[in-house]
């Protein structure tokens, strides 16, 4: 009996040859759409999840989530829409989206606005919390907000040499540029909520405050300040369909090993300079390709490093990011009946002092290790961000930045505590963050990001090497992480006509 390609990626615990086009290694989004491309392309390819990241976590009898994951429609990350659309994936992922009503909710010192996707509405809304005079020049700017993003959705239709790796590519770049790629977003600092609404970008992107131009903040807030797409299962799901639609088109999906642990990379396997491919953990053979994507941060791909000098040039350039910060969140599982009247499923609320930064409160539906689904529970996950010395400076100081999102969910939800059924940290709590992996990163880069957008580039030193991660264009945030997927296919197609295959040969 033959088995179907997604029957085969559930049980597939080993390659099932020895020699790819294509191996793709880590979780991140970048690497699970590029690994789909190539596989309906017709490579044959082999995706390794290897440290996937933010995959839920199980702690106390519950499934948790580790960070939040904030989704742009399709409609605006066209060239998101255009890659999903070959893989037959761009009308079936909005019909599982499930939309948020309101879309978001900003909670202030003495207001709860809610942001509704009907413009009518979310105007008499606006007028109820500020008055009609305020409500009119909001409502308008909001109203240009949202469009904002159509001012650089050409630009970002084809994959562009972000960031430029030679003389050439940054001419090219030059001449695409347009004045309109340096709007700042339409939005008043003069006022409160829209202040808050600023710090989505925080939640959004994977780039330092430092580095982030008007680019990166006008498109990621344009594309989410209505609320943008829920999934089911959220990261893990979206990933979940890319490599689904990878074993259908006949490519290798590895993510759990026969015990039920996750499948690891051991090392990057080299000849001489030259990559070859890949060792698993517990796996002495080396699985070989033509090219080898990496899908995950710079300092985890340097851990797959062999300890030689001669690597010594790739190390380096894959040391010239730095996290700065990351999101710190907290899990609380609550019955429904414990959360306040009105507690919108997406919330932004305001910093309680100068020295904090404002919460980001998802409302999720529950779901125990064992028998799925809880109806009559959710998981309220708040999240911030926080610097990433916090670690450094020990125990007790990590626990003050916890106490103060608890105090602030406190004041949202009085007395919602007395009815906690389970209380989490993913930073303490998810095993895969004792690997020293942090919760979505903000980075830094040694040299100035490109518009304010690009950071790591995709090419190394290594020809057989390429970076399919968040690092690419961290300014973009999920939408720059599966154009990073995105470009590096077409990156291995050019290197594969130009030279021999060791499959092929």
């Amino acid at each position: 009996m033959v088995r179907s390609a997604a029957s085969r990626r559930q049980v597939l615990t080993a390659p099932s040859r020895h020699v790819y086009d294509v191996i793709v290694v880590g979780g991140q989004l970048g690497g699970a759409l590029g690994a789909a491309l190539l596989a309906k392309r017709g490579y044959q390819v082999l995706y390794v999840e290897h440290e996937a990241t933010e995959r839920p976590y199980t702690h106390d009898g519950w499934t948790l989530p580790i960070a939040p994951f904030l989704l742009p429609t399709l409609r605006s990350m066209p060239g998101v829409g255009t890659a999903l659309a070959e893989l037959g994936l761009q009308q079936s992922l909005p019909r599982l989206n499930q939309p948020r009503d309101p879309a978001l909710q900003l909670i202030l010192e003495d207001a709860r606005v809610d942001l509704w996707e009907d413009p009518a509405r979310r105007r008499r809304e606006l007028e109820r919390a500020f008055g009609a005079e305020t409500a009119e020049a909001l409502h308008a700017r909001l109203e240009q907000l949202a469009t904002q993003h159509q001012t650089s959705d050409a630009f970002f239709t084809e994959p562009r040499p972000l960031p430029p790796e030679s003389w050439l590519e940054r001419m090219q770049l030059k001449r695409m540029v347009t004045p309109g790629l340096e709007t700042p977003p339409a939005l008043s600092e003069a006022s409160g909520s829209e202040r808050l609404l600023s710090a989505l970008a925080d939640f959004a992107g994977y780039l330092d405050e430092g580095g982030a131009g008007p680019l990166s903040r006008t498109r990621l807030l344009s594309q989410l300040g209505r609320g943008g797409m829920q999934l089911p299962g959220g990261r893990s799901g979206l990933r979940e369909q890319l490599t689904r639609r990878t074993a259908e088109l006949g490519g290798d999906v590895l993510i759990q090993a026969s015990d039920g642990s996750p499948v690891l990379v051991e090392s990057l396997a080299f000849d001489g300079n030259r990559l070859e491919g890949i060792t698993l953990l517990h796996n002495d053979q080396v699985y070989r390709a033509d090219m080898v994507l990496a899908a995950m941060d710079g300092a985890s791909l340097r851990r797959l490093l062999p300890e030689k000098k001669r690597h010594r040039k790739l190390a380096q350039e894959l040391d010239t990011s730095r996290v700065r910060s990351f999101l710190l969140t907290v899990n609380w599982v609550l019955p429904e009946r414990a959360l306040p009247r009105g507690l919108s499923s997406l919330a932004l609320a305001a910093a309680e002092s100068s020295g904090d930064r404002p919460l980001l409160i998802e409302v999720l539906p529950a779901q125990r290790i064992e028998g799925g689904g809880d109806p009559g529970s959710c998981v309220v996950s708040a999240s911030t961000r926080v610097p990433a010395n916090v670690l450094e400076l020990g125990e007790a100081h990590l626990g003050e930045w916890i106490a103060r999102v608890e105090a602030r969910l406190d004041w949202l939800m009085p007395f919602s505590r007395d009815h906690l059924l389970a209380r989490s940290v993913p930073i303490l709590d998810a095993p895969q963050l004792r690997t020293g992996l942090l919760p979505h990163p903000h980075f830094s880069f040694e040299e100035p990001p490109i518009l304010g957008v690009a950071g790591v580039r995709q090419r190394t030193g290594t020809k057989q090497l390429l970076l399919a991660s968040r690092e690419i264009l961290p300014g973009l945030g999920v939408e720059g992480e599966l154009l990073s997927g995105v470009r590096a296919a077409r990156l291995v197609q050019e290197r594969l006509k130009r030279e021999p295959s060791l499959r092929r040969g």
